[in-house]
């Protein structure tokens, strides 16, 4: 090939890219006639392989996709918190022991599944005026074991609550009216370590559960406080798991008076029930944080007709779901917006490029 030709080769070259100045595309030669000995007439096509005419309006919605799969990314990162954490609380606990069959288990137990394992915790009516907690497991329909022990005591005892994290932690909550001895809750090393003076107040008990066999290897009381020392009534009512920061979160019902996390009584005032949240470690040996109000966030910590004073606290509303549920909401529009963005540009560059030249 001559100088001439690869002139116009050139010169082809820059016609098809002032087409588009971002595009991609490539030049087919569909024919060529000759004129005379010393001129060559060349049919040519540019077949442009990019998007759009216009660099700028492809820049945008190029930068919106990007930024939004960004976004997709970082609000699945925020919703590890509450991933298949699963929960449930019994507002009334039903009556089952260790030789009932799973099929007969009363609806209304509360009941959660980890690892393909079915665990439901209730209460089993050793006589007329006295009930002991009882959890369950089974796999396949078939139990793996039963605990009726935790408490086994003149005292009664129930199981309340269930959560199970995404590690296949599995965490029990039970309630009893008095005692400080015969207990199996783990609450040795707990935050709060028995269920304290007095008597006949029903107060909570959260237990972190050995899966192999059923054993509460840590657990922690929750309870309220008298102004002379005495334990006062206390009863969850909702569990969370916080997967970012491997927490236990409660949310109760506690009469006068809840506890802050150095055990002191919390200024409260108006009438009992107050709305109150624990946070405790994976192990149930410390609280982290205790406020008046609930999942949702700090409020006026109060059931009653009374209000009360809220210890301020800049994290629930994360942890229960509302920023995420924002933020997805948020990341949900800038996709279909930079969606639609994308395919107008692309249909315009599709119209704009079908482009024939001759030289």
């Amino acid at each position: 090939m001559d100088i001439n030709h690869l002139l116009k080769l050139f010169i082809i070259y820059r016609l098809c890219h002032n087409y588009s100045d971002y595009a991609i595309f490539k030049v087919y030669f569909e024919d060529k006639v000759t004129f005379d000995e010393s001129e060559t007439f060349l049919y040519f096509r540019c077949n442009v392989l990019s998007m759009t005419k216009i660099p700028s309006l492809t820049h945008v919605f190029s930068i919106v996709t990007i930024a939004s799969l960004i976004a997709l990314f970082l609000s699945s990162m925020l919703l590890i918190t509450n991933v298949n954490a699963q929960s449930a609380v019994a507002t009334d606990p039903v009556e089952f022991d260790c030789g009932t069959a799973e099929a007969s288990i009363p609806a209304g137990a509360a009941t959660i599944t980890v690892g393909g394992s079915q665990y439901y915790i209730g209460y089993e009516q050793v006589s007329g005026i006295n009930q002991d907690p009882v959890l369950a497991k089974f796999t396949g329909g078939v139990q793996d074991w039963c605990r009726n022990d935790y408490e086994a005591t003149p005292v009664d005892g129930r199981g309340v609550g269930l959560l199970g994290t995404p590690g296949g932690q599995v965490y029990a909550t039970f309630t009893v009216d008095g005692g400080n001895a015969g207990f199996n809750f783990g609450d040795s090393s707990g935050w709060l370590s028995g269920y304290g003076s007095g008597g006949g107040a029903v107060v909570s008990v959260v237990s972190l559960i050995d899966t192999s066999n059923g054993d509460a290897t840590n657990g922690t009381f929750v309870r309220a406080r008298l102004d002379n020392g005495d334990t006062n009534s206390l009863r969850i009512n909702a569990l969370q798991w916080d997967e970012t920061n491997q927490q236990v979160m409660v949310q109760a019902a506690s009469f006068f008076s809840p506890l802050d996390i150095n055990g002191d009584q919390i200024p409260v005032t108006g009438s009992s029930p107050f709305d109150y949240v624990v946070v405790f470690n994976s192990t149930l040996t410390t609280a982290v944080q205790a406020y008046l109000g609930t999942f949702s966030g700090p409020g006026t910590g109060n059931t009653g007709d009374g209000g009360s004073v809220a210890a301020p606290d800049p994290l629930p509303l994360l942890r229960s779901g509302g920023i995420e549920k924002a933020f997805i909401s948020v990341v949900g529009a800038i996709l279909i917006l930079g969606g639609i963005g994308s395919l107008f540009a692309w249909f315009q560059g599709k119209q704009e490029y079908k482009e024939e030249g001759e030289y």
